[in-house]
């Protein structure tokens, strides 16, 4: 009885106790590297024998004893122990920064690491960047599922499309128009990355060959060019292939976001250098009072693949100066993140003696981009409704010029010049003659946005709910084209156009989004649900998308089993499922494109024997190419996909679905052009005239011809569909080794969603052929490719050294036509009538030509091959790594009989390179 009475009078002085004479505090607990919230974290009183623990968002609140000051201790996995004294008197709200543990080498996982979020994504951290040695942001697309190493080639432009086969993005078939590259977002520290207002189209170009350096590396209304992005200093980046949150927009196939250091960090210096290139990057993070750090870092690069051909190069530099200032306030954190950053590119092509005239010809390309971006945070201290404000504004402005200096020899060639329809006098291009160039940009691109978090009780379910925007304004201030139409750098070119004429583009999106999670039993389901609504302005009220929104609903959701224990280990399964809409608005390239001037020379007088009797009179006619009613690109995704832990392993798999019904297509169309045909031989002749002839000295017929050119639609339909997988074995200490495989089945098919008009280059009795037809299908291809690689991990930590070794299994790749008829559905004539075409007319002498019969419908299934690339990280004394690496060390390709029975040899050779890093 003593002893019941003695307890509860001991529980009665504890309740004294602790209703008089202490305090209440609230307090945050924080990364202090990334200023994340860290949860579940340990707060411990050693006075009074007292703790608690933080939420899931580092959050907690502790009664402390009444006194000036007070001693608690922090402690959480993965962080060092903290021992801080408060003041609970003067201040009851604190936040603690924690920092994280220094990990061995055998703790780096050197893998694309599967997100463990609602969104299908992959992670590639700092060491995995290390390991692989990148030369371009291009290097990191091997380590996600589906991704293969490639050699890169930095003279031509690199372009990212998620989910396609390597040989559909490879591609020069006209079926691919770049959707994919040209719809994937890329952000860095959370500013977007855009080239929508690049305009370096060439008008009127004619030597679109990959020789030309114009057409490599141009990237207008194709994506971003991943040579610009450099990988050093990165912290994290994380691919997400899947449906992203509403707060990302301005995108239809995937998202890339990077990070950057932000913290303190000693002076790291890389060299690299593989057959061809060479890479040097210097970079440090400085520690300010106050919680502040300053990032500073430069990297240089230089491409020449081939040094006995001095005209392929490439070069770039960048560099960046980021700052960081977190400010603890009453009722919360607020943090400042600004940075500046450059990148130049410079690319001469040099000149060879031997095939050049080194006295004219020099092509040069100079690059310069300025960026900034600063972001402004606020996290509450308390549990409060109101959780998180962000505010962000960021812009860039580049400068690109490429100028040409070239001698032209050639044939003459009339020189049309007029802006305006009619019949004009022209004169002829000498036969040798200086052509200048210079085609100048100037895009800049400023961007702002706003997100808002709060948490809340509503219907039993705990809700944290996103409100924000963001607006954007694109605008090329350059001189565009900028030559003498009457000595043009190739013959027969259209007019230039200042690219500051052109209007600006401006978008506007809000969204909204709600992350909740319940039980239905043991079992969790969590939801993110959200809409996003966008809009694109400053528009004439012509184009149909003017002020007009477009509403994309995302959702994704994740169904987690309750753990269970299998062969004395925890179980985790979880499934996951996701449906999406993603949207984006075409460029200015593809909403204010050149006009057409169809040039038709009626009078061709060319006297050899006296150049001032020679006389041209030509029609022009002018095509606006502008399409009104161009739509968004819309993409729909689906995705269902299983997770699996058991113990330290994981396997993710993952299906998914995608239809873009109405991508960017250029589609032919026609135009009957009528003219005349003077005729010189029945007038006079050069030993007749003492001044050129004029068109009433000659007869004429009346004639007509059909003018194709293509326009800008919503002509494209794609659908991917795949299966993705990743499973990650874990470390065995036996053989010191981590074990993973990753691999996709992928399939993708380009088809057309609006007919397109063809004409056959036949010659009928010294006449053009007399029809052109109006097709609904084109020669659209279906590829697929099936792969898995298998990597091995060996980290040894008493040596300091990592080896991978990479399996990479390409079991098959395929590509075939599209299954079509041959037949147009209509052909029309001279006089624009239109006529059904069947299959009568496949046999008639003249309407066969329309028919298409050449396609080879038939698979093209290319065999297994495989390769064995090896790379190797020494360190040395915690200061120094040396890295080594060599892709295809073996190449395995059997030989295989094609479709037409042929046997097929394949080849390959090593590719390799080396760097060393170390830290001052």
């Amino acid at each position: 009885m003593l002893k019941e009475i003695w307890i509860v009078v001991s529980l009665l002085l504890f309740i004294i106790t602790d209703v008089e004479g202490q305090l209440l505090i609230r307090g945050k607990i924080l990364d202090e590297s990334t200023h994340s919230a860290v949860p579940y974290a340990n707060i411990w009183l050693p006075e009074i024998k007292k703790g608690t623990a933080s939420d899931q968002q580092g959050f907690f609140q502790l009664k402390v004893p009444d006194s000036d000051s007070v001693y608690i201790q922090v402690s959480c996995i993965g962080y060092q122990p903290l021992t801080k004294c408060i003041f609970p008197r003067y201040k009851n709200a604190v936040l603690i920064h924690l920092t994280p543990k220094v990990q061995t080498i055998a703790e780096v996982v050197v893998i694309a690491k599967e997100k463990e979020s609602l969104e299908t994504s992959s992670v590639i951290d700092e060491a995995a960047l290390r390991h692989i040695q990148p030369t371009s942001f291009a290097d990191l697309m091997e380590l996600i599922p589906g991704g293969v190493s490639q050699n890169i080639n930095m003279t031509k432009s690199q372009l990212l499309s998620l989910r396609e086969p390597m040989a559909a993005s490879n591609s020069n078939n006209t079926s691919y128009d770049y959707n994919s590259s040209f719809g994937t977002a890329f952000l860095i520290d959370g500013a977007p990355v855009s080239n929508d207002a690049e305009l370096q189209d060439v008008t009127g170009f004619s030597e679109s060959t990959t020789s030309s350096p114009l057409f490599k590396q141009n990237t207008t209304g194709k994506g971003v060019d991943m040579r610009l992005i450099t990988t050093d200093d990165i912290e994290s980046v994380e691919i997400v292939r899947g449906i992203p949150s509403v707060r990302y927009g301005e995108l239809t196939s995937g998202l890339v976001k990077i990070k950057r250091a932000y913290k303190k960090t000693p002076w790291k210096a890389r060299f690299k250098a593989n057959p061809g290139s060479k890479l040097f990057a210097l970079g440090k993070g400085f520690a300010l009072p106050n919680h502040q750090t300053l990032n500073v870092n430069i990297d240089y690069m230089y491409y020449m693949p081939d040094q006995r051909n001095l005209k392929v190069n490439y070069g770039r530099i960048t560099g960046s100066v980021r700052y960081k200032n977190n400010i603890e306030g009453r009722r919360g954190l607020w943090s400042l993140k600004a940075n500046v950053a450059y990148t130049g590119s410079f690319d001469e092509t040099r000149i060879d003696p031997e095939i050049d005239h080194p006295e004219t010809d020099t092509y040069k390309k100079d690059y310069k981009q300025f960026d900034f971006s600063s972001v402004i945070n606020w996290q509450a201290l308390n549990n409060s409704c109101f959780k998180k404000f962000e505010y962000r504004f960021s812009g860039s402005y580049t400068h690109t010029q490429n100028a040409i200096t070239r001698q032209v020899l050639g044939r003459p060639y009339p020189i049309t010049v007029s802006r305006t329809e009619g019949e004009f006098y022209g004169e002829y291009l000498p036969l040798s003659y200086m052509a200048d160039f210079l085609l100048d940009g100037k895009p800049f691109y400023f961007n702002t946005s706003f997100n808002t978090l709060l948490n809340f009780c509503f219907l039993g379910l705990e809700h944290n709910f996103s409100v924000g925007g963001d607006y954007r304004y694109e605008k090329n201030f350059g001189k565009g084209e900028v030559y003498d139409p009457t000595r043009p750098l190739y013959a027969g070119t259209g007019r230039p156009r200042a690219s500051k004429d052109i209007p600006s583009m401006q978008k506007l999106a809000f969204f909204t989004e709600d992350n909740f999670s319940f039980f239905i039993g043991e079992n969790k389901l969590e939801t993110q649900f959200g809409v996003r609504a966008n809009a694109a302005l400053n528009l004439s009220q012509e184009y149909t998308i003017s002020n007009r929104f477009y509403f994309d609903p995302r959702l994704n959701i994740l169904f987690s089993l309750p753990t269970k224990k299998l062969w004395g280990k925890e179980l985790k399964i979880a499934f996951s499922g996701g449906y999406g809409w993603l949207t984006k608005f075409p460029g200015l390239t593809h909403l204010y494109p050149n006009l057409l001037y169809f040039d038709k020379v009626e009078l061709d007088f060319y006297s050899n024997s006296d150049e001032a009797l020679r006389q041209v009179y030509y029609k022009t006619q002018i095509i606006d190419l502008t399409n009104y009613s161009l739509k968004p690109n819309r993409n729909s995704k689906i995705e269902l996909g299983v997770r699996i832990k058991l113990g330290q392993c994981k396997f993710n798999i993952n299906a998914y679905y995608e239809e873009m019904k109405r991508g960017f297509k250029t589609l032919n169309r026609a135009m009957i052009m009528e003219y005349k045909k003077y005729d010189t031989d029945s007038g006079p002749s050069s030993s007749e005239l003492t001044e050129p002839p004029t068109i009433d000295m000659f007869p004429y017929e009346d004639k007509k011809i059909f003018q194709f050119y293509s326009r800008l639609g919503n002509g494209a339909r794609e659908q991917k569909k795949g299966i993705e997988y990743q499973f990650d074995l874990g470390r065995f200490e036996k053989i010191q080794s981590r074990i993973s495989i990753n691999g996709a089945w992928m399939k993708v098919k380009y088809d057309l969603s609006e007919p397109t008009y063809g004409y056959p280059s036949t010659i009928i009795v010294d006449e053009h052929y007399p029809y052109y037809g109006y097709y609904t299908w084109n020669k659209g291809k279906e590829y697929q490719q099936f792969n898995t690689n298998i990597r091995f991990d060996t980290q040894i930590d008493k040596l300091g050294l990592i080896f991978s070794t990479t399996i990479q299994n390409t079991w098959y790749t395929s590509s075939k036509y599209n299954p079509n008829s041959g037949m147009p559905e209509y052909y029309f004539d001279y006089d624009n009538n239109k006529y059904t075409y069947t299959e009568e007319d496949i046999d008639d002498p003249i309407l066969k030509f329309l028919y298409d019969n050449k396609t080879d419908f038939r698979n093209k299934r290319e065999a297994y091959e495989a390769e064995i690339n090896f790379k190797v990280t020494k360190k040395i004394q915690n200061k120094m790594w040396l890295a080594f690496y060599v892709n295809r060390l073996i190449y395995i390709a059997p030989e295989y009989k094609n479709m037409d029975g042929l046997t097929v040899k394949r080849k390959a050779f090593p590719y390799f390179g080396m760097e060393f890093n170390f830290n001052l």
